[in-house]
């Protein structure tokens, strides 16, 4: 039912948020909102929140540029068809990213003040993130690289926000705060590419796409590679990528274009993610710290739908992830909704 009323309130104020139409080089405000909640639960990856801001195209730093000019150069040297555009010609947009996010972990059973050593240990991270975006709307193709620089520990305030949040709605108060992750410096380096797979189509009026994505992270956070696939029917969408996510599930993208009046779309998908370090599961790097014995690949499917409200978008997307370490039970469920602007 909050869902629900959470999306009706978005319907009503999305006419009076957004602007008049046709201006596609409009700023971009989204909010996001991930929650074990959405899949009956209140365990291991327990809520994430995000706020991200796109500039104007005309806005973007020079340096941003000469890092899209770049990914443009290493992209020739990949197999790819059809060939990038060069950056001298229009088909090729360079994109900017600010985000603020922070996302909270904990066991199973958060009344325990002694928490199970053989369950996910408490943890939480805040960070900022940075990325430029290379997108090639013709070919369908985006290349992203972003990096978040932030913080593991009790300086995340994780804490406060689970123990605020629960008690403003009358829920269990956790009790095993205390044995979280030490302070750490986290950083995060992203490179990622997402791909239309096919030829867009058409029948009986409902527009059909797919995309690949393949994504690499390193630092002291997490250390993976993954890829997925995504498929969406709809109409009238202007949205190439799909919505976003939180890190370091695959993502979709805060841009998408000004459309007609309404659109909409429904999607699902699959990834896969090889791990080689995870310090929410793994432990503090420097100190000794709880810790668990991570799954080395761990596995995600998505489903969901996006509605359009003139230049607002408000997507929902509903994700099962496999179990991410030994000992843990079933896999685990939550769900994710966020509103974006243009203006």
């Amino acid at each position: 039912m909050r869902l629900a009323h959470l999306l009706a309130l978005a319907v009503v104020f999305a006419p009076q948020l957004a602007v008049a139409q046709g201006d596609e080089d409009q700023r971009i405000l989204t909010f996001q909102f991930e929650n074990d909640y959405f899949g009956n639960a209140d365990r291991h990856y327990t809520q994430g929140m995000r706020a991200a801001y796109v500039p104007r195209q005309a806005d973007v730093p020079r340096w941003a540029n000469a890092i899209a000019n770049r990914m443009v150069d290493v992209a020739q040297l990949l197999p790819s068809r059809p060939v990038i555009p060069r950056r001298s010609e229009p088909a090729l947009r360079t994109l900017v990213g600010y985000a603020l996010a922070q996302e909270t972990f904990t066991p199973t059973d958060i009344s325990a003040r002694a928490p199970d050593a053989e369950d996910r240990p408490y943890a939480g991270w805040l960070y900022g993130a940075l990325s430029v975006h290379a997108l090639y709307p013709e070919i369908g193709r985006l290349d992203s690289i972003e990096l978040s620089v932030g913080v593991v520990g009790p300086a995340s305030f994780a804490r406060e926000t689970q123990t605020e949040w629960h008690q403003a709605f009358g829920w269990i108060t956790p009790e095993g705060w205390d044995s979280q992750l030490h302070p750490e410096p986290a950083l995060l380096l992203q490179l990622g590419t997402k791909r239309r797979v096919g030829t867009p189509f058409q029948i009986a009026g409902f527009d059909f796409d797919a995309h690949s994505e393949v994504e690499m992270g390193v630092g002291n956070v997490y250390d993976f590679v993954g890829a997925g696939m995504n498929v969406r029917v709809g109409q009238r969408g202007t949205d190439p990528f799909g919505p976003p996510r939180m890190r370091p599930s695959l993502s979709g993208f805060d841009f998408f274009t000004p459309g007609e009046r309404w659109g909409w779309y429904l999607f699902g998908g699959a990834s896969v993610r090889a791990i080689a370090h995870n310090i929410f599961l793994d432990g503090n790097t420097f100190r000794d710290s709880p810790k668990v014995d991570r799954e080395p690949v761990v596995a995600e499917g998505q489903v969901g739908g996006a509605l359009f409200v003139s230049n607002v978008r408000i997507p929902y997307t509903h994700i099962v992830r496999t179990r991410e370490f030994a000992g843990q039970g079933d896999p685990d469920s939550f769900g994710g909704l966020s509103v974006s602007v243009r203006f």
